[in-house]
């Protein structure tokens, strides 16, 4: 009878020690070992491979971004290789408007050379214009100015000159023509067209000056440029 309670209160030591121990342990020979870690350490493992992309989601992904790169690398091209013919209208009004402010501030004729066959163009001044302004003033002519300064510039090999008229009169073909700027702001009349021949669409433009003003301005309509040539 001794042995049978000392066996019960044996099971209900065990059981009272099994009832103790936390979940995922077990006892034997009074170790407790307990697996809580592996348990753990699936669920985050579980939880990582919930929150990871799928290919298909990984595919729409690279396609959306294929997508806007392609949209985007003409328009960054654009911007940072300006073409020719642009850039030929930007340097000539820029040189013109450099000899309007020199003739200006200085109080003395300043004119602009323009080589049409070689498609060259700087600024030349000093002194004042006789009659025959287009063979005076011979002197310092500004070759030092790298191209592009606002003193000088080259016309691309991509651009054509259709028409070079000073004075209503056609030096597209001359080996030199001058067009004068003077310090009360009156200039040449000066009509220019160029000819983009790597863009296909709007290749021509105008560049005139006001001769009461000598103020640049460019013409981009087409009707307008035939009316010009003609």
């Amino acid at each position: 009878m001794k042995q049978g309670l000392s066996r019960v209160e044996g099971r209900g030591e065990a059981g009272s020690r099994n009832s103790s121990l936390k979940p995922g342990c077990s006892l034997r020979d009074g170790v407790s070992t307990c697996f809580g870690g592996f348990e753990n350490f699936d669920s985050r493992r579980a939880g990582a491979l919930r929150s990871a992309f799928t290919l298909l989601e990984l595919m729409i992904v690279v396609a959306i971004m294929g997508t806007v790169l392609t949209m985007g690398v003409p328009i960054v091209y654009k911007m940072r290789h300006e073409s020719a013919l642009r850039k030929a209208v930007k340097d000539i009004i820029e040189v013109c408007s450099q000899a309007r402010a020199t003739a200006i501030l200085q109080g003395k004729a300043t004119c602009v050379v323009f080589h049409p066959r070689e498609g060259t163009f700087a600024i030349q001044g000093g002194g004042s214009p006789s009659v025959q302004k287009p063979a005076a003033i011979g002197s310092d002519f500004i070759n030092s100015a790298p191209k592009g300064s606002g003193l000088s510039g080259q016309l691309s090999d991509r651009v054509a000159i259709d028409m070079l008229d000073v004075d209503l009169t056609e030096y597209k073909d001359a080996e030199e023509v001058k067009v004068w700027f003077y310090p009360n702001g009156v200039c040449d009349e000066l009509t220019l067209i160029l000819h983009g021949l790597d863009m296909e669409r709007d290749p021509i433009r105008a560049i005139s000056l006001e001769v009461t003003t000598g103020l640049a301005s460019v013409e981009t309509d087409i009707n307008k440029l035939r009316t010009l040539k003609k």
